[in-house]
């Protein structure tokens, strides 16, 4: 109960304390609180705030002020966009008790222009040429409408609306420089398209009454006829990337053909390089063979030249073909052959021997007493040039070249006879017909696989 008690007492206090306190003064109900006004530029505009007082009750002073800074009047004279903002008034009142009280009030103000034209009307046209909405492949050509032009939007800034032959309202698609555009949508309907001023602008209304930015423009379109130009542009537009992908692939293929000629043209001149180059080289030789060696310029030398030169760049094998005056055969293979250069005498190498004819180019035969009388890893001798380890000259006594060692137990490159006679500087193969003639030889070279 004492609790109770004490809080019924305060309260009372409190509401004895807001009486006594309490002032009858009274904003005009003319204007609410926090209301917005609106004038137009060049206009004077007088807030029309009026209060109300009791008896005994004064207003001693009025404080105008407006947001954002400088004193405000009450009456605003040939208003201009600068004078908008919001404008607050506050009254010190003091009532029958000498108590002092201050209260606000509030009220925002536009200032607004009139939109302006170039000539005083809005004008509507269709641009000559479609534009392109959506990317990549997801395109399409609409026919895009224009309506302006306008020198200024006025304040707030006015927009406009567009209205389509069934009625419809929407807005503009962009604006730019004084003209609001807007794409018709597609297909296109046929029938008056219209521009006019937003009416819920608030800039509308410092609009005269009879300018004709009031009823704004309109164009009357024909949907059929737009569409056949849309297709015909969507399909010229096809025609030119078409043309364009074209003539991007003929300028990479001309790129290509002059960097091929460019190639083609090095590997000429490289050839030609090479073939002055391997030209000089071939006199070199010559000198050195004809300097160093002796040899002539004999066919057997151009026969070793080529060997050799086969004989370096891979593997081969050879086969040595005989025929004796009674149509008898038989053969020689070695597994392995290689002629080595002008230093060294065009040495003959071989190994790896099978066949019927017997190893007459490694192997002397069984019963000799010149066991060294061998072609293998011999240089080769000519009449001009003895290169052999007799005392007399082998290739001179055979009349042929030849790798000769000790002379040697054949000679394939001897002078020929017609019929078989027993000779040892003739055309011979001792293992197989001892110093017997051949009527034919053969020596063959294959690549090795």
């Amino acid at each position: 109960m004492n609790h109770l008690a004490s809080c019924i007492f305060a309260c009372t206090l409190f509401l004895w304390c807001i009486l006594d306190e309490a002032s009858a003064f009274r904003w005009d109900a003319a204007l609410r609180q926090r209301s917005s006004l609106s004038v137009c530029e060049g206009q004077n505009l007088t807030i029309p705030w009026a209060f109300q007082l009791d008896p005994g009750e004064k207003a001693e002073v009025f404080e105008w002020q407006r947001k954002y800074g400088l004193d405000a009047a009450l009456t605003i004279t040939i208003s201009e966009v600068k004078d908008s903002g919001t404008y607050t008034v506050i009254a010190s009142i003091t009532n029958a008790k000498n108590k002092k009280k201050k209260y606000t009030h509030t009220v925002s103000v536009l200032v607004l222009v009139s939109p302006a034209t170039s000539d005083g009307r809005m004008h509507v046209a269709m641009l000559p040429e479609p534009v392109i909405v959506g990317s990549g492949t997801e395109v399409d050509y609409h026919a895009r409408l224009s309506c302006g032009t306008f020198k200024n939007l006025g304040h707030p800034p006015v927009t406009v609306v567009w209205t389509l032959p069934a009625g419809v309202n929407m807005a503009s698609t962009t604006y730019q420089n004084g003209t609001f555009y807007f794409d018709v949508p597609n297909p296109v309907v046929s029938g008056l398209y219209s521009c006019e001023i937003n009416s819920t602008d608030p800039a509308l209304d410092c609009v005269d009454r009879s300018s004709d930015l009031k009823v704004g423009d309109s164009v009357f379109l024909d949907g059929t006829d737009i569409q056949l130009k849309l297709m015909n542009h969507k399909l010229q537009a096809e025609r030119n990337v078409r043309q364009g992908k074209l003539e991007k692939e003929r300028q990479r293929q001309e790129g290509l053909e002059s960097k091929l000629n460019q190639e083609s043209k090095k590997l000429k001149d490289l050839e030609t390089k090479l073939r002055h180059e391997q030209s000089v080289l071939e006199t070199k030789v010559d000198q050195v063979e004809k300097k160093g060696n002796g040899f002539s310029d004999c066919k057997e030398v151009q026969g070793l030249k080529k060997m050799h030169w086969l004989t370096s760049s891979k593997k081969f094998s050879l086969r040595i073909d005989l025929t004796d005056f009674h149509g008898k055969t038989a053969y020689a293979k070695y597994d392995s052959v290689s002629i080595h250069g002008p230093r060294h005498g065009y040495k003959l190498v071989v190994s790896g021997y099978s066949g019927t004819a017997g190893n007459g180019l490694m192997k002397p035969v069984r019963g000799q007493t010149l066991k060294w009388q061998t072609s293998n890893n011999q240089p080769f001798s000519t009449p001009d040039h003895d290169r052999d380890y007799c005392s007399c000259n082998c290739a001179a006594e055979r009349r042929a070249g030849w790798w000769f060692y000790y002379c040697a137990q054949v000679t394939l490159n001897a002078p020929y006879t017609h019929k078989e006679v027993s000779d040892v500087n003739r055309l011979v193969w001792y293992p197989w017909k001892k110093w017997k003639t051949l009527k034919a030889t053969e020596m063959k070279i294959r690549p090795k696989e």
